[in-house]
């Protein structure tokens, strides 16, 4: 049942004209995040393409990266609400929790696909016409899998965890946007202090990403390893690793358990529940109908486009 689910989620999800503007848009963001961070860092000879900078792009994600996975993990169970198709799935011989873990995996495995744009991009900089050819060296492929596997897939697995909880919880899209938004604030946060009043232990540990214990390994190399090494995981880096991941596994546990058709799929709340009660026996004045002003003209076309 979860195979089938995630195989007819990714190939609907896959095929879609926006998995593809979604895709580039993350190119984009990877030769944009590497010019930044290299203008950051010019002062130090490091490469343009140095693994030291990919890194710290790993790290931070990138605002497109977390607007474009609320927007695709948001629909994974939310559309069963808005389409109202839970009334009839729900209804189905299929067990829930089984429901709920091939949305949520499905989800989780096309924020990664997605995200392997920005890894594209990153592999595309000397391509690019942003800089001279002397400022580039080899392709850290390596270096660029290593990051991506200990940096942006954690950090996916907890952003999907923190909007299927709000989700699961409230059952309610704007809930699961300001969980996310409260957290890249607190990634802002740390990362903000730590520019301004230095980088601490709490800074490393509390962001939520692990951009600033990357910036704090990534300080304390020379210039041959920035542009050359891979990143120790070790120190603040390892314990933030650990403990946001341990956080994301304890959300997505908790909204396993928490997750029912009964609970999920009643979601008309007890205040309109009510009022529907106190005005099921009143006598509504007759009104005429009120028929739309129909219009298909090309100037109604461009209007609503």
């Amino acid at each position: 049942m979860i195979r089938k689910i995630i195989t007819y989620e990714i190939k609907q999800r896959f095929w879609h004209w926006s998995t593809l503007l979604f895709f580039l848009m993350l190119m984009f963001q990877g030769i944009w995040y590497t010019k930044g961070n290299f203008d950051f860092d010019v002062n130090e000879d490091v490469l343009m393409n140095a693994p030291s900078i990919f890194y710290k792009n790993l790290a931070a994600g990138g605002m497109l990266m977390i607007i474009i996975i609320c927007i695709v993990t948001g629909t994974a169970l939310y559309k069963d609400i808005r389409y109202k198709t839970g009334q009839w799935i729900y209804t189905l011989p299929i067990n829930e929790k089984s429901f709920y873990l091939g949305r949520f995996t499905s989800a989780f495995i096309f924020n990664v696909i997605l995200a392997l744009g920005y890894l594209v991009g990153m592999l595309l900089v000397p391509y690019s016409g942003i800089g001279e050819a002397h400022r580039f060296g080899p392709t850290p492929i390596g270096q660029l899998l290593h990051g991506f596997t200990f940096l942006v897939i954690p950090n996916l697995f907890l952003l999907t965890s923190i909007f299927f909880f709000a989700l699961v919880f409230s059952k309610k899209m704007a809930v699961g946007y300001l969980t996310i938004f409260l957290t890249v604030i607190s990634f802002l946060v740390m990362q903000t202090s730590s520019e301004s009043g230095g980088i601490t232990t709490i800074l490393t540990l509390a962001d939520p990403f692990g951009y600033v214990a990357t910036t704090e390994v990534i300080e304390n190399l020379t210039t041959v390893e920035r542009n050359t090494a891979y990143l120790p995981l070790s120190g603040n880096l390892f314990t933030n690793r650990i403990i946001w991941l341990s956080i994301a596994l304890f959300l997505a546990i908790l909204s396993y358990f928490k997750f029912s058709f009964k609970w999920f799929g009643n979601h008309v709340n007890a205040k309109k529940k009510l009022l529907s009660t106190n005005t099921s026996h009143e006598v509504m004045p007759e009104k005429k109908p009120i028929l739309p002003n129909l219009s298909f003209t090309s100037a109604d076309f461009i209007k609503k486009l």
